[in-house]
Order: structure tokens, then sequence, then C-alpha cells
């Protein structure tokens, strides 16, 4: 028997519905963002660190390590947070450490949601 992955949802009536969805469509468990980083961008590793032993690890892995993206180009970083109170959260105590941890100038953060 062939078992597609299914899709199982509610609509506004509360009745259940279900949908195939292709097998390219898969989900992803979050990894936190220091291990992402020393695999994808080895290059910001050292900022991490500086960061780390500035806010100490309770604030790192509430705000840090749960980043959904950063990127970096020359001095302009963009930093992906997954809801608006984290970002606002670091937009207001960390910039400056953001800054000089990256050595960017300009930073822009955003929220997933």
């Amino acid at each position: 028997m062939d078992q597609k992955p299914k899709f199982i949802g509610t609509d506004e009536a509360g009745s259940e519905y279900e949908i195939e969805y292709p097998e390219l469509l898969y989900t992803v468990p979050f990894t936190p963002m220091l291990d992402r980083i020393e695999e994808e961008k080895p290059e910001l590793i050292g900022g991490f660190h500086m960061i780390f032993k500035e806010v100490g690890p309770e604030i790192f892995q509430n705000y840090f390590n749960q980043l959904i993206d950063i990127k970096k180009a020359e001095h302009r970083m963009i930093i992906t947070t997954k809801n608006y109170r984290h970002k606002s959260f670091l937009e207001k105590f960390y910039l400056p450490l953001i800054c000089e941890a990256f050595q960017v100038t300009n930073i822009r953060i955003i929220s997933q949601g």
C-alpha cells in the first residue's frame, strides 16, 4: 500500500480534512543557530563567541541561539528572529554589541512571525 504524506487540518466549520502533498515537501526540525553557523557560516563563529562571553549562557540560549537566520555582506547584516518580541529585545539591548561582535555598521533585524 502506497501511503503518501498527508496534512490534516480543520476548516472554519470544525470539520477535519486531509491533503496529500508531494514527497518533495518536508519539514526540518529547528537546529540552534550556533550548530548551523559552525557548518554553514564558520566566519561568524568568532562574533557569536564574543556575544556569548558578554551576555552569558541564559540570554545567549534564549535569544541568539534561537535566531532563524543571519546574513553578513561586508559591513551590513540582516538577522531574522522567530518573533517580534525577540526582534525588539535585540534592538533595544544588544544592537551595539552585535555591531561590535560582527564588525558591521548597518544591521536590519526582521521577525519571521
